[in-house]
């Protein structure tokens, strides 16, 4: 089990800290964590909510951290759309297989993944993690030569970057434009984009499950399908069970993983986190 090598981890005097969204987490038995703290490592749920006739002003159900961040030794991490639960291990009977896409960064794009962690942590518990052991010197060698970019979005941020970005690139492509994503629910200006793009002649594809977990987002995600598809978008949906992976492709130049669903929870309300991979 992760929380008993994270406790080992934390007995042997790693440092091993764990955030969860505490919305995200509702089901979390009670005391779960307690392990990991007890053997000296750090626990905390971020922006807890309590459920009562009348909500505190500082109590929000939107604005969740859907963030998915491992960082190790400040060398290398992980992102991309995997949680950690039984469903995502294709274990829930009433889901089935579960098909995510998730990656490994090793050198100095994970200094911008260990800093939205920092910063999230901060912000959840005041602790400034700034002691010099957590940050490491990279030198002129690199484990590869992509051109990667960690992108963090949410509403504390002016701009809405991840779904800029998203946006620009479309706008750019002279190829194909290639998206996974488990829920569909675009903005107007997304929309648009994607149908210009087809109507350019570009190869535009969306895959999304035959089968949604939550079937209020996909009675909505199907209301756009019909526009979608006169402009040349083609749609395809993804039946061997459960599709999570939230991907995009543009030509040969860019990839993304991430967090990020193409939604407008995503790109307006949720704290965010996707890696963009370009050719060097």
């Amino acid at each position: 089990m992760l929380r008993d090598l994270l406790v080992a981890k934390a007995s042997e005097g790693l440092a091993v800290r764990v955030l969860c969204d505490a919305i995200g987490s509702l089901s979390l038995p009670k005391g779960f964590w307690q392990p990991l703290v007890d053997a000296g490592g750090a626990f905390a749920f971020y922006a807890p909510v309590r459920f009562t006739p009348r909500l505190r002003h500082r109590d929000h159900i939107n604005f969740r951290n859907h963030r998915k961040i491992v960082v190790v030794d400040g060398r290398t991490g992980f992102t991309g759309g995997i949680n950690v639960g039984r469903e995502y291990l294709g274990l829930d009977p009433k889901i089935g297989h579960w098909r995510d896409t998730h990656m490994r960064l090793d050198g100095p794009a994970v200094v911008r993944l260990q800093q939205t962690f920092i910063e999230d942590w901060l912000t959840t518990t005041g602790e400034l993690l700034e002691e010099a052991r957590y940050f490491r010197r990279f030198g002129q060698q690199t484990p590869g030569d992509a051109v990667v970019q960690v992108v963090p979005s949410g509403p504390d941020r002016q701009w809405s970057l991840i779904h800029r970005i998203y946006c620009r690139a479309i706008a750019e492509a002279r190829d194909r434009v290639w998206i996974t994503s488990p829920y569909f629910v675009p903005d107007r200006v997304m929309q648009a984009t994607l149908e210009t793009a087809a109507l350019a002649g570009l190869d535009v594809r969306l895959l999304v499950p035959q089968r949604s977990d939550a079937r209020l987002v996909d009675w909505a995600s199907r209301s756009y399908y019909g526009e979608l598809l006169d402009a040349g978008v083609r749609i395809f949906k993804y039946d061997n069970g459960f599709l999570h992976a939230k991907t995009m492709v543009i030509d040969d130049w860019l990839g993304t993983i991430g967090s990020a669903n193409m939604d407008i929870r995503s790109f307006h309300l949720n704290y965010e986190l996707n890696a963009f991979v370009g050719a060097a």
